[in-house]
C-alpha cells in the first residue's frame, strides 16, 4: 500500500515543489493549494483504510493485542504527548546550538538549513523511526519517513507560502534541490525490489546522504 499510495504522493510533491520554486516561488494561492492537497491526502488515506481492516478481516488476520481500555487509551495519550513535547524541545536545543556554532563558523545559511537545521528538527523522526523498527514495526518506521516528508513539503511549506510568499535561491537547483528529487525515486526503486528496506539499501542511502551533506558542505564554505 506505501508503495502504490504515499509513494506516488511524495513523488508527486516534490516535483510540484521543485517546479513552483523554480518558476515564480510559493506564493499565497500555491501555498494554500498545497496545504489543501495536504488535507486531501490525509482524508484519502483515512478513507482508503476500512479497505485494509476489511482485507485483514476476510484473510482471518488475528489481533496483535487485545482492545485498550479507556484508562489505558488516556495513559498512553499522556505519553505520546510527554514524548512528542520533550522531542520537540530536545531538537529546538539542538538546532539553536548547532546554528550559532555553524554561523561563528561562517558557513552559509543554505548549508546550514540543509545540514544542521534539518538533523535537528529530524530529531524526533529519527528517535520514532528507529524505536518502529527495532520492536519490528516496520511498516511504521517507513511510513513515519514517508508521512513526515509529505506533511514538510506540501503542509508546512504550503501554510508558509500561504502567510508569507516563499521565493528560491536559483543556485539550489545546482545541486540540492535535484538532490530532493532523486531521493524519493531512490527510496522507491530500493523499496520497490522486495517491497522493504534491508541493511545493504539502507546503507545505500546512508551513503547517499553522507555523500549530499559533504557537496553542501563544500558550497557552503566556497
Amino acid at each position: 500500500r506505501l508503495l502504490r499510495w504515499e509513494m506516488p504522493v511524495l513523488l508527486g510533491a516534490t516535483l510540484a515543489i521543485a517546479v513552483l520554486g523554480f518558476t515564480a516561488g510559493i506564493g499565497h494561492i500555491a501555498g494554500a493549494v498545497l496545504f489543501v492537497a495536504l488535507l486531501a491526502f490525509v482524508g484519502l488515506s483515512l478513507w482508503r483504510q476500512p479497505d485494509a481492516a476489511e482485507t485483514l478481516a476476510a484473510d482471518h488476520v488475528p489481533a496483535a493485542h487485545d482492545p485498550l481500555t479507556r484508562l489505558e487509551i488516556a495513559r498512553e495519550a499522556v505519553l505520546l504527548l510527554l514524548g512528542m513535547g520533550g522531542l520537540a524541545l530536545g531538537s529546538d536545543l539542538a538546532v539553536e546550538g548547532a546554528s550559532g556554532i555553524a554561523m561563528r563558523a561562517g558557513i552559509s545559511e543554505v548549508a546550514i538549513g540543509v545540514t544542521v537545521i534539518a538533523i535537528g528538527t529530524s530529531l524526533p523522526e529519527i528517535v520514532t523511526t528507529a524505536v518502529a523498527a527495532f520492536r519490528g514495526n516496520h511498516d511504521i518506521a517507513l511510513a513515519n519517513v514517508v508521512g513526515s516528508n509529505i506533511f514538510n513539503l506540501l503542509g508546512v511549506l504550503g501554510l508558509t507560502g500561504a502567510v508569507a510568499t516563499l521565493s528560491v535561491d536559483n543556485s539550489l537547483y545546482l545541486f540540492e534541490v535535484p538532490a530532493l528529487a532523486v531521493s524519493p525515486v531512490l527510496l522507491l526503486a530500493l523499496s520497490w525490489t522486495d517491497t522493504h528496506l534491508n541493511r545493504k539499501e539502507g546503507a545505500v542511502l546512508l551513503v547517499a546522504y553522507f555523500a549530499v551533506i559533504a557537496v553542501v558542505l563544500v558550497r557552503g564554505a566556497g
